[in-house]
This record gives structure tokens, C-alpha cells and sequence, in this order.
């Protein structure tokens, strides 16, 4: 390779150069005020101390801190602080303002709230990041009418989301689930009864079709002595998967007493008893 050659090879290297560079520094700026950012969150969320050192460090990177979408991690942990007096679903609401998909957020913020039991302040978080394009997610409008049948409000409106989420997911369990306890909650009990009924049966017919379920449920019988007799299960310490089968036969034992079937509804009762769960609302 000549000089010239070489010469002519710099000097597309540096045009190229020029033009990627701005885009280059702006991305490295952005990704070092994510770091500030995110030790923003461990401040609040591991360490409980003060986060605003961290965000002013974000800010001399990037002028626009609320662009990034840690920023508003960081706001909805400090919402979530007891002492705080800012609603969280204000937080979300400036979030969304911002930019659509920060609605992702709201699950930073749902769980927290749902361990403590403020399902109203779940249900203003996901009514208030709601926009246009987000009204029609099934699993979110599985979540207002679920939320909504466990505050007993707006089950009208509960009603009408989760058929709309049943519409696009007819087949999904715990939508039949939350048809079955908004109906429980207006009263219309024998309706309830069928989605409750069909709730399980979908999860029971898949079990049943499923070999890598079944040889699980093998090996857990073989192995597993279980909790104690005397020890209830919380959310926390019991699977997932167990626990929300425990919330449906909770629910369908509810429904069947109040249509006054209580043999039937003792099976559901008998089922929760042998899996250590709770026999009452904390089942949710």
C-alpha cells in the first residue's frame, strides 16, 4: 500500500469520523448519566439514603434527564417512600407525558403497592399511564378489573375490560378468574360459578397434556415432604404458579358458598388445607 493510498484511507476514516462522533459522545453521555441514575435507585432502594446527589451527576451529563427512562425509575422509588406525600400515579403520569413507553414503569410501582394492599392507588396508576394506543393491552385491563373487584368499584367498567381482555385472550385462565370475581362482587354468582369452573378447567387440562408438568408433580411427590401441617404459606415463599391456582380455588370456594353449595366448595377449602395455603383473603 502506497502513501497515497494510505493518505486516501485517513482521510475517509476522519469524514466518517466526523459524522459518527457527535452521535458517539451523545450515546456515551447518556449511558454514563444511567449509571448516575441507577446509582440513584440503590441509594433509595438498597441503601436508604439520599438520591439527589446522584441525579445532579446524571443532569451534567445529559440536560434532559427525564428522556431517560431511569430517571423515572428513580422518581417512582422515592414516591413509594412512606413519607413521601407525591401520589406514585402522578409520577407515572409525568412519566407517560413524557414518553409512552415509560408506562413500563407502573410495574416498578405495582407490586410494591399490591404487597401493601393499596389496590386503589394500583388502579389510579393504571388508569392515569393509560393513552390511546395502550388502552386495549388484555393484560392490563385484566389488572383494572381484577383491582377493581377487589375494592368493590367501578365493576361496570371492570366488567366491561375484562370481557374486551377475554375477547383477545379467551383462553387465559386467570381472565376467567377476574370475570368470575367481578361477577362474585355484583352479585351474579351463578355466572361466576362458570368462569370460575372454566378457569380451572383450562390450567387442568393443560396440566394433563403437559409431560413435563406431570413428571415434576412426580418427582416433588417422591421428594418433597411439603411445609409443616401448622405452617400457612405466604405469597413470598410459595410458587408462583401454585399460588395463583390456590387464588382460583379460593375464589370458586367463595362463589360455591355463597350459591350454598358448600360440599362442592369444601373440595376447593380440602385443596388449599393439603397445600398449606390460606383459607381467606390473603389469597389475591
Amino acid at each position: 500500500m502506497n502513501f497515497k493510498r494510505i493518505l486516501n484511507w485517513l482521510i475517509v476514516v476522519a469524514t466518517i469520523a466526523l459524522v459518527f462522533a457527535p452521535v458517539i459522545s451523545s450515546q456515551l453521555k447518556r449511558e454514563v448519566a444511567r449509571w448516575h441514575l441507577a446509582a440513584a435507585a440503590n441509594a433509595i432502594d438498597v441503601y436508604d439514603g439520599n438520591p439527589d446527589v446522584y441525579v445532579d451527576r446524571a443532569r451534567k451529563w445529559v440536560d434532559d434527564v427525564g428522556s431517560l427512562r431511569d430517571y423515572w425509575i428513580v422518581r417512582t422509588l422515592q414516591a413509594l417512600d412512606a413519607n413521601s406525600s407525591l401520589p406514585v400515579s402522578e409520577v407515572i403520569k409525568e412519566a407517560v407525558a413524557k414518553d409512552e413507553l415509560n408506562y413500563s414503569i407502573r410495574w416498578v410501582a405495582m407490586g410494591r403497592l399490591v404487597g401493601k394492599g393499596d389496590f386503589s392507588e394500583v388502579i389510579r396508576i393504571l388508569e392515569t399511564g393509560r393513552t390511546e394506543t395502550l388502552l386495549s393491552i388484555p393484560y392490563d385491563l385484566n389488572s383494572l378489573a381484577y383491582f377493581r373487584s377487589l375494592e368493590i368499584t367501578d365493576l361496570d367498567q371492570a366488567l366491561e375490560d375484562i370481557n374486551e381482555a377475554l375477547k383477545q385472550q379467551p383462553d387465559t385462565p386467570a381472565f376467567h378468574d377476574t370475570k368470575a370475581w367481578v361477577l362474585f362482587q355484583m352479585g351474579r354468582n351463578s355466572k361466576a360459578l362458570e368462569h370460575a369452573d372454566m378457569a380451572l378447567d383450562i390450567i387442568e387440562k393443560r396440566e394433563s397434556q403437559s409431560w413435563g408438568y406431570q413428571i415434576s408433580q412426580f418427582f416433588e411427590t417422591l421428594f418433597d415432604d411439603g411445609p409443616d401441617d401448622d405452617e400457612v404459606l405466604t405469597q413470598e415463599n410459595t410458587d408462583g404458579y401454585l399460588w395463583s391456582k390456590g387464588v382460583m380455588r379460593y375464589h370458586r370456594a367463595r362463589i360455591l358458598e355463597a350459591l350454598g353449595r358448600t360440599d362442592r366448595a369444601e373440595r376447593d377449602w380440602d385443596w388449599l388445607r393439603e397445600h398449606n395455603l390460606p383459607l381467606d383473603d390473603r389469597l389475591y
